[in-house]
């Protein structure tokens, strides 16, 4: 089972291919930062094997999350405030998990074949 786990923003989640995920803010295209990968068989971690991975997904909603009443009181002294705050959110469904290099290297060993004859 392929799985990633993303940072995005301050957050780290983990994901697989057609999972639906929110990620904090309001963005048409919302940026990942990819910690670990994990195809089935082998395991990616470290900048330099992790740029290769590539993570197709499609923004399905964008929208705020429920109202939470913050509140502060002084006793005794007639001090009474309330305020409330909603979260912004964007849901992102993640299409494909994938390693760009496989591509590469296939195409390598194409190159090589060719040069060979």
């Amino acid at each position: 089972m392929k799985y990633a786990i993303i940072k995005s923003g301050s957050n780290q989640l983990k994901i697989a291919e057609e999972d639906t995920i929110k990620v904090l803010g309001h963005t048409d295209k919302p940026s990942f930062e990819v910690l670990f990968f994990n195809d089935g068989s082998k395991i990616f971690t470290g900048k330099d094997d992790l740029k290769n991975v590539k993570v197709a997904f499609s923004v399905v909603a964008a929208g705020k999350s429920r109202k939470i009443n913050v509140g502060r009181f002084k006793a005794k002294s007639r001090y009474d405030k309330t305020r409330g705050f909603r979260e912004q959110f964007t849901e992102v469904n993640i299409s494909k998990i994938s390693f760009g290099a496989e591509k590469k290297e296939i195409a390598k060993k194409v190159k090589e074949k060719t040069k060979a004859k």
